[in-house]
């Protein structure tokens, strides 16, 4: 077993802080594209208080504004009911610290600490242990049993580095189950739990079963279509003057499953999964899909300030959750599962996103899929034939639609869904079944680099100089570099083609390797 230092450090570590009430976990919100045993890989600069550090239930520190807030109230609490020699015994108790604790318990016995609010408020700008002469996207990668400081006195330690059977803590990854089978690269890859892992692999085995008249190519589309249409690749409307317009864009660029108020029905009636199955999964999918893509929408602070501000917003979505999981939550034991869940989906590639991206490129000319599309609200995601339209669903829509904001925005999430999709539907070509043929490609990534690996697996399908091509076909930029010819280049400091620039130089640099 290596010792806990010599251990790189991945998305869920097991964190403690000398000041706080229980032990914690860090998190990407976004992952660098290196990834261990399955987990994003954390670096040095990965230290923001609540954005990768995640608070420690409560803080003992009497430093912390909040706890002199809760010491003050016991302190009124207590003057009314208790002599003033058994107040000053219990408030000698509250301002002794943490870090005194044992000692006042033996001199202080039956009298408790006072606890206020974790309100994290860390003072470096980094990890102060990462691994030197390597590195994670210009960064050192984080090691285990680095430590932080909070400005209240806490010190927080990286105790167990989060993978697998590795450092000197339990790491309760999915992937430590080796009978998972096909559910096992579910969890490990994009966070989801066994019960949404094993309810797939039966929306799977079901549409093998009731429509084997089809080919496998044709099935492994339906399963894709039917589980990214639950993520809200669905219909899709857009806003013209006063008038919400259907652009079906999502059903022309990979075809229909079922039809938009048909979903229930298909899953429950076409495939007999459980009422209460499907429920779970449908939330499960459209959660993975958005703390993935926009963890900050959707993150737990995110989530918090609902709480506190808007209280109609959190108990719509409590009720929401309550109704998927058959469960009563109160606030916080709702704000404790949403924390766990965005712990576990956040840093993690786009599941449904993928998955359409796959049913696009399974899907020829099939199922209300349109071939040809002059899309009017975004020109540069048109497509002429099916092999356009494969890829503007996928990378090159990625790498050309500047959006709302004028801005491309190519996430990490965004880049494993679509390399991931087209690696996986080139795989399927000779009929594979599509669970197979996932199982055994992220087990081939997980071999090494993965980032490395899906980025070279890309390019033996795809040659640089094509992904190049067709990207400049799409958007419109300067000869920055003079030298008569559309390329990479003229995107550098490209603020509005950042993201594409960032995609191709990736690309670039591999393909020379």
């Amino acid at each position: 077993m290596a010792e806990l230092k010599d251990t790189f450090v991945v998305h869920g570590a097991c964190t403690t802080c000398s000041m706080g009430m229980r032990p914690s976990q860090i998190v990407l919100q976004k992952t660098h594209g290196v990834f261990l045993k399955e987990q994003a890989q954390m670096t040095v600069e990965d230290c923001k208080a609540n954005n990768h550090v995640i608070c420690f239930g409560g803080c003992y520190s009497m430093e912390n504004p909040k706890t002199q807030e809760a010491a003050e109230k016991v302190r009124k609490d207590v003057e009314e009911a208790c002599p003033n020699t058994f107040l000053d015994k219990v408030m000698g108790a509250f301002t002794s610290g943490k870090k005194k604790k044992e000692e006042a318990a033996s001199a202080e016995e039956g009298v408790p600490q006072v606890l206020g609010e974790c309100t994290l408020r860390i003072i470096a700008s980094e990890w102060d242990y990462g691994k030197d002469g390597v590195e994670t996207e210009e960064k050192r990668p984080l090691m285990g049993g680095a430590k932080l400081h909070c400005i209240y006195g806490g010190e927080i330690e990286i105790v167990d580095p989060g993978q697998p059977e590795a450092g000197s803590g339990t790491s309760t990854t999915p992937q430590d189950n080796p009978a998972m089978g096909n559910a096992n690269f579910m969890q490990g890859q994009f966070g989801f739990d066994e019960k949404s892992s094993k309810t797939m692999e039966a929306v799977y085995d079901k549409i093998q079963e009731k429509y084997k008249e089809l080919s496998q190519m044709e099935r492994n589309w339906l399963f894709a279509r039917a589980i990214s249409q639950l993520g809200d690749y669905n219909n899709k409307t857009v806003n013209v003057l006063f008038l919400k317009i259907e652009t079906h864009a999502w059903r022309k660029g990979a075809g229909w499953a079922y039809e938009y108020d048909k979903e229930e029905k298909f899953f429950i009636e076409s495939l007999e999964i459980k009422k209460e199955d499907y429920q779970y999964l449908r939330q499960m999918v459209r959660l993975q899909h958005f703390m993935s893509s926009d963890p900050l929408k959707y993150s737990y602070d995110a989530l918090e300030q609902k709480h506190k501000k808007k209280t109609d917003d959190f108990n719509t979505w409590k009720s929401n959750m309550e109704n998927a999981t058959g469960k009563t939550f109160s606030d916080q034991e709702y704000l404790d599962y949403y924390k766990e869940l965005y712990q576990n989906f956040g840093g993690k590639g786009d599941y449904s996103h993928m998955m359409y991206t796959i049913a696009a490129n399974l899907n020829d000319n099939r199922h209300k899929v349109d071939n040809k599309w002059n899309n009017m609200g975004a020109k540069s995601l048109s497509w002429k034939n099916a092999e356009e339209r494969k890829d503007v669903t996928g990378w090159l829509g990625d790498a050309v639609y500047t959006g709302d904001n004028n801005k491309i925005s190519f996430g990490m999430d965004d880049y494993i869904a679509d390399l991931d999709a087209d690696n996986i539907a080139y795989r399927t070509a000779d009929d594979t079944g599509l669970l197979d043929c996932m199982e055994q490609y992220y087990g081939d990534i997980s071999s090494g680099n993965q980032d490395e690996l899906r980025t070279k697996e890309f390019l033996e399908n795809n040659s640089y100089e094509d992904i190049e091509k067709a990207v400049f076909e799409r958007i419109t930029s300067e000869d920055k570099n003079h030298d008569g010819k559309k390329n990479v280049e003229d995107l550098k400091d490209n603020e509005t083609y950042k993201g594409t620039y960032d995609f191709l130089i990736k690309l670039k640099n591999l393909s020379k390797k």
